[in-house]
């Protein structure tokens, strides 16, 4: 069997992330089966010899390229190629062919109710990936989303059979961070997150000014945005300094994964994001065992369901934001001593994860030979 994977879109971020731990999977586990990836990053590399990996930059020079590129060149390469089956990792499939689709959809904002400030280029973008993930969807032999809610989301939203649906989460392997005794002295909180409007920064701003307020001041926020990314980040940038709290939030920018996992081991992980598919923060975090207060958002609910030492807030409410915070940092010791469950590494195994997917094709390629 032959299978061709498609991910040009892939460059930055979650979505190359799953490309990469996809490809990982599949380059570490031979399964007999041929592969075939087309991408546009070219530092991504397989050692396995059933694995090619063609890359193409012509699909990302914008969307009209994309759309060419997906109606004649993606039928021909499947012809070419052989291709016994077809899974696009980027959200929509807008080739034709007789081969069984298979599409991953991991992009949440086409599916949100929340009202939110974006660039009119952005809400373009948006409006587009809407119209062509439910084309796309109907096409497809089945669709993988990454949670119940997204689920819910497309078949409410595409009136598609839910059987058509499958909830497959990424994988999560055992984390390695370097364990720090979080100091009573000063709390240190962490939001790991780019810069924009829908990650609600501003209600962290006004959670440390309400904090300092009531005369708090043992504690110290560290965002990864650096203030100079875009026009919603220098606001951020500059309300934090007009606000008087550069003591307080700290603007550290990008930092490395293996950096971000050892935060989350000195940290407490704030998360008051509106709109996601899979936040991973939160679920690293949780794997780690760390102190995790998050806004009250389907996503967020269903990565730290049972999860002893998750706290939700009103993410439109910066008052229950500070009053989580300030309960946390007095009760910290107590909520710290909570263990986490084994069996919670189970569920986002390689095996159960991309190892699902991987039989889920095999599968719909089996019945259509």
């Amino acid at each position: 069997m032959k299978i061709l994977v498609i991910d040009t879109s892939a460059r930055k971020g979650g979505a190359l992330s799953i490309l990469k731990d996809f490809l990982k999977y599949i380059d570490q586990n031979d399964n007999g089966i041929n592969w075939v990836f087309v991408i546009s990053t070219r530092d991504i590399i397989a050692h396995n010899k059933n694995i090619e990996i063609i890359t193409s930059k012509f699909p990302v020079l914008n969307w009209l390229f994309r759309i060419l590129w997906e109606m004649f060149a993606v039928p021909f390469l499947i012809s070419r190629k052989e291709i016994d089956i077809v899974i696009s990792l980027q959200n929509t499939a807008m080739f034709i062919t007789r081969k069984p689709v298979v599409l991953y959809v991991h992009q949440s904002l086409p599916f949100t109710e929340e009202k939110v400030k974006l660039p009119l280029r952005k809400m373009f973008k948006i409006t587009f990936l809407r119209f062509f993930i439910g084309k796309s969807a109907r096409r497809s032999e089945k669709v993988i989303v990454q949670t119940e809610w997204m689920k819910n989301a497309l078949v409410r939203t595409y009136s598609i059979s839910d059987k058509q649906v499958v909830v497959i989460p990424p994988s999560v392997g055992r984390l390695v961070c370097k364990k720090t005794d979080v100091s009573n002295d000063c709390f240190k909180f962490f939001y790991p997150a780019g810069a924009s409007s829908y990650k609600n920064f501003k209600v962290i701003i006004k959670a440390a000014e309400i904090l300092k307020k009531e005369g708090c001041t043992k504690f110290k926020i560290y965002l990864t945005i650096k203030g100079n990314e875009n026009r919603y980040a220098a606001h951020i940038k500059n309300e934090i300094l007009v606000k008087g709290l550069g003591d307080s939030l700290k603007l550290v920018g990008y930092i490395e994964r293996a950096k971000v996992l050892n935060m989350y081991c000195s940290c407490i992980l704030v998360y008051p994001s509106l709109i996601e598919s899979f936040p991973l923060p939160l679920l690293e975090a949780r794997m780690l065992g760390s102190v995790v207060i998050s806004s009250d958002k389907p996503f967020a609910r269903e990565i730290l369901y049972n999860y002893q030492k998750g706290f939700f807030f009103n993410p439109y409410s910066p008052e229950d934001l500070a009053q989580k915070m300030k309960y946390v940092m007095d009760n910290f010791s107590k909520i710290n001593e909570i263990g986490f469950r084994e069996e919670d590494f189970e569920r986002y195994s390689e095996k159960e994860t991309w190892g699902k997917i991987v039989r889920l094709l095999n599968n719909i390629g089996s019945r259509f030979k």
